[in-house]
């Protein structure tokens, strides 16, 4: 995908905002992903060449940061937290997910509605076990109140 003058020009922006440009990476990938819904191999290499950094150094940070994804997913992003504090809790999650959305760690579920991932921490452990759909963290989270939060994403 070709980033286009106006997502290039928000980059642009973004780079002008911080005293060190590359720490506009993260914020532009992520605007890269809001436009497109993922950030594909295209996408990387036309950042890098915006930065003036290797395409390996931007394959380094979408591979670390588990809120940018590389390839289309469904149309709500879930994360589910698996720290310490959400573990006991995420494994019932979990199990709710793939027994009742057929959605298993890394896919998609069969109607695209939604992508599931694994995450170490979102830093809600007030909120323990807890899921982030999309942007917004969701929890404590049950069986029942699960089924009812995600009914709410169409």
């Amino acid at each position: 995908m070709r980033l286009g003058p106006v997502l290039e020009e928000k980059i642009r922006t973004l780079m002008g905002s911080y005293e060190r440009e590359e720490s506009a990476l993260i914020p532009a990938l992520m605007a890269v992903q809001a436009e497109y819904g993922c950030v594909d191999s295209e996408a990387a290499e036309e950042v890098s060449a915006l930065f003036e950094i290797t395409p390996e150094r931007v394959e380094e940070v979408l591979s670390f940061y588990s809120l940018l994804q590389r390839s289309p997913g469904g149309r709500h992003r879930i994360l589910l937290c698996r720290s310490l504090v959400c573990s006991g809790g995420a494994e019932k999650i979990l199990k709710v997910l793939q027994e009742e959305y057929s959605l298993l760690p890394g896919g998609t579920s069969p109607d695209g509605r939604f992508s599931l991932f694994l995450c170490e921490c979102l830093g809600h452990c007030e909120k323990a076990p807890a899921i982030m759909v999309d942007d917004r963290v969701y929890g404590p989270l049950g069986e029942g109140n699960l089924f009812s939060l995600l009914e709410g994403f169409k």
